[in-house]
């Protein structure tokens, strides 16, 4: 047969494929039986066919076959065929790590959380969560930059690789922070008593900007859909962990718009930081989307990010970072400061004799405000806190209702005992101001509001 002809009848079949499925009804047979053209003008059975989306330079695995170039991805679908690069993103799975998956309705609870949870204090859990972390530092990307390229993980829509929100930190993911990222509403930090992000809505967050968040750290990379709409993944999994050596060798398109932020190199094996990116969501998903119909653009997210600052000048007082910045990556991939806060701390500190803890901490602020084009001149202030041990708690107090419920620990909790203070900070040379408790309290899920004992005494100064 003349090459004319065979291209012809090539034609013509992909055509015949394409009008059963015309009327949106599965057809009445076992399609997956079919012959379908290869890219060398054979026919094969569907279930040795998989469509080359990666380009030329790849060869189809063993035993397997490219189905013709002609032969469009939605009518490959339709005959359960799959894409050359959801078979390796299936190849990479980390089998034996932690699960991405939560038993209630996922979707529901993060709709609900970021409802209530002001997009304002996204700021407040990731400084939490890198304080927890260990982390000396904590920095922002506005990334208005756009990246091309067909070796990335497989979506149904390519706004991964557009314009984003880079959150980083100089901390590295635990095995107990791979799992906790997939306790929705607990997070992996539910019996640290000391961790500020307990409540693990640090997680959620990311959903007020994207649909799929990605994470790197360390040794992996961990991509998330709760929704399960954009990714090829397993019915039972709402998200999905891959060494960051495959991921680079498989997908390195997929990790271009990180290349040289905040040292990372897609050619090593392990990053020694973590990385988050929150490609923005658009109009057209947020009009479908289970879990927020708030869309971004690159400009509104500027504008959020501004008003940052304020929350991110009052972080440093009571974390362990000494530097809070943003930066803004235009289109022509050019970086250029947003705003920045970093702080020095001289630390004295007192035990007691009953395991009471007093310390005082001479914190030294340099604040560049994003609105104020002077030289930022450093701020003095005094941070003085204090911890009581369980043992020096009220005695009414130690098998309450009330500790029970909340389950506060009973072991290195921190407690403001009656008559005694929050911490207090104060520039100079003002005097002190503080808020004096003379109840037991707990903070409320949205980490903001304190949560009195159903009794009198409670009393703010």
């Amino acid at each position: 047969m003349d090459p004319h002809s065979k291209e012809s009848l090539i034609r013509v079949a992909i055509a015949v494929a394409e009008e059963m499925w015309d009327g949106k009804e599965k057809p009445d047979f076992d399609h997956t039986s079919l012959l379908v053209p290869t890219d060398t003008g054979l026919l094969a059975e569907a279930t040795t066919i998989i469509v080359n989306d990666m380009g030329l330079a790849h060869r189809p695995p063993e035993g397997m076959h490219f189905a013709h170039p002609l032969l469009s991805i939605a009518t490959a679908r339709n005959f359960g065929i799959q894409t050359f690069r959801e078979s390796q993103f299936h190849k990479l799975v980390d089998a034996e790590g932690p699960e991405f998956y939560i038993e209630e309705h996922i979707t529901t609870r993060i709709a609900g959380v970021i409802t209530e949870y002001d997009i304002e204090y996204s700021i407040n859990e990731w400084t939490a969560n890198a304080h927890d972390a260990g982390a000396s530092c904590l920095n922002l990307l506005v990334d208005e930059a756009s990246f091309a390229g067909r070796q990335s993980v497989p979506t149904k829509l390519d706004f991964p690789l557009g314009p984003a929100l880079v959150v980083h930190n100089d901390s590295v993911f635990t095995d107990e922070d791979f799992k906790g990222i997939g306790r929705i509403g607990i997070g992996g930090k539910s019996d640290m008593s000391d961790a500020i992000g307990r409540f693990g809505l640090g997680a959620l967050t990311f959903y007020h900007f994207t649909e799929v968040p990605m994470i790197v750290s360390g040794s992996w990379v961990v991509l998330l859909d709760p929704s399960r709409r954009y990714l090829p993944l397993p019915k039972s999994s709402s998200g999905i962990r891959i060494r960051l050596q495959e991921c680079s060798l498989q997908f390195p398109d997929q990790l271009k718009p990180l290349q040289g932020l905040f040292g990372f190199s897609k050619d090593e094996e392990i990053y020694h930081g973590t990385i988050f990116r929150f490609p923005l969501r658009t109009s057209t998903q947020a009009a479908s989307s289970k879990l927020s119909k708030k869309h971004f653009t690159s400009v509104d997210l500027f504008n959020i990010v501004k008003r940052f600052y304020t929350p991110a000048c009052r972080s440093l007082f009571f974390t362990s970072l000494g530097q809070i910045s943003a930066k803004r990556r235009g289109q022509d991939h050019t970086l250029s400061d947003i705003w920045s806060v970093t702080g020095r701390r001289d630390t004295v500190s007192r035990d007691g004799a009953t395991g009471d803890r007093f310390s005082a901490v001479l914190m030294k602020l340099v604040c560049s405000d994003p609105d104020d084009n002077t030289d930022p001149q450093p701020h003095e202030w005094l941070v003085t806190q204090s911890t009581t041990s369980h043992e020096s708690f009220p005695e009414e107090f130690h098998h309450s209702q009330f500790m029970e419920k909340h389950r506060l620990s009973s072991r290195n909790s921190r407690y403001v005992d009656r008559g005694s203070s929050l911490p207090s900070l104060s520039p100079f040379p003002h005097l002190f101001r503080s808020i004096s408790m003379h109840r037991g309290y707990r903070l409320k899920t949205d980490e903001r509001s304190a949560m009195m004992p159903q009794s009198p005494g409670a009393t703010f100064h």
